[in-house]
C-alpha cells in the first residue's frame, strides 16, 4: 500500500514541480543570471536530500528510509500544491500591480500560514499512523512546515529576482543539511529524528536570509508621518 501511495504521490508532484517551473521561467526568461541561480540552488537541495536518503539507508533500519522517502514525497506534494495556490497567484498580481507592498501580500501570506499549519498536523498524524515515535512525528512535521515556507519564500525571491537573496537562503540551507548530514554519518549518529531535526535547522536558517529580504522591503515601503 505504501508503495502504491508513494508512486501516486510522485506523479502528483512531478506534476506540480514542471508547473511552478514554468512559472517560474515565464519571468526570468529575462534573467539569464537568475535562472542560474536557481538551477544551482535546486540542484544543491537535490543533492542533499540524496545524501541524507543514503545515509539512512546505509545506517538506519529499512522501515525508517522508507517512510523518509515518503514523508519527502509528501512534501514535495505539498510544495507543489502551495505554488498553485499561493505563489502563482502572488506572483500574477505583482505584474499587474505598480508595486509589490505588503498590504499587497499580507493575504497570500496569512493562507500561506493556514496551509502550512495543515501540512504541520497531516505530517505528524501521518507519522504517528505508521506507528512511529510523537518526539519524531513533531520533528518530521516541523521540518515540513519550515520548508514550505522556505520554498514559499524562494518563490517570492525568484520571482523578485533577487539574487542576492536567493543565493545566500539557498547556500545556508544546503550546506546546512550538507555538512549536518556528513558530521552525522561520521559519528554513527544517523537516525530518522536526527536527520528531520537537521531539515528543520537547515529550512530555520535559510528563512533568516529571506526574512530580512523581506522586512528590508517592509520598512522601505512604510509611509514616514506627517510632521
Amino acid at each position: 500500500k505504501l508503495s502504491a501511495v508513494v508512486g501516486h504521490l510522485s506523479a502528483s508532484h512531478q506534476h506540480g514541480t514542471r508547473q511552478s517551473a514554468a512559472q517560474g521561467v515565464m519571468l526570468m526568461q529575462f534573467h539569464p543570471r537568475a535562472v542560474m541561480v536557481v538551477l544551482s540552488g535546486s540542484g544543491l537541495a537535490a543533492l542533499s536530500a540524496m545524501l541524507m536518503q543514503l545515509a539512512l539507508l546505509l545506517e538506519s533500519p529499512l522501515a525508517d528510509y522508507g517512510f523518509f522517502a515518503f514523508v519527502q514525497v509528501v512534501q514535495g506534494l505539498l510544495i507543489g500544491v502551495s505554488s498553485a495556490l499561493f505563489s502563482a497567484p502572488l506572483l500574477s498580481r505583482w505584474q499587474s500591480a505598480a508595486q509589490h507592498t505588503p498590504i499587497a501580500t499580507g493575504s497570500y501570506f496569512m493562507l500561506q500560514l493556514l496551509f502550512v499549519a495543515v501540512s504541520f498536523g497531516l505530517v505528524f498524524v501521518l507519522t504517528l499512523y505508521y506507528q512511529f515515535p510523537w518526539l519524531t512525528a513533531t520533528w518530521l512535521a516541523l521540518a515540513a512546515a519550515l520548508q514550505l515556507w522556505r520554498w514559499f519564500a524562494r518563490s517570492l525571491l525568484q520571482n523578485t529576482v533577487n539574487t542576492r537573496a536567493l543565493v545566500q537562503s539557498d547556500a545556508t540551507f544546503s550546506l546546512l543539511a550538507l555538512a549536518g548530514t556528513a558530521m552525522l554519518w561520521l559519528t554513527q549518529q544517523v537516525s530518522l529524528l536526527h536527520l528531520a531535526q537537521l531539515n528543520a535547522l537547515a529550512a530555520a536558517g535559510s528563512l533568516l536570509w529571506s526574512g530580512a529580504h523581506f522586512w528590508q522591503q517592509h520598512e522601505s515601503t512604510r509611509i514616514a508621518p506627517a510632521e
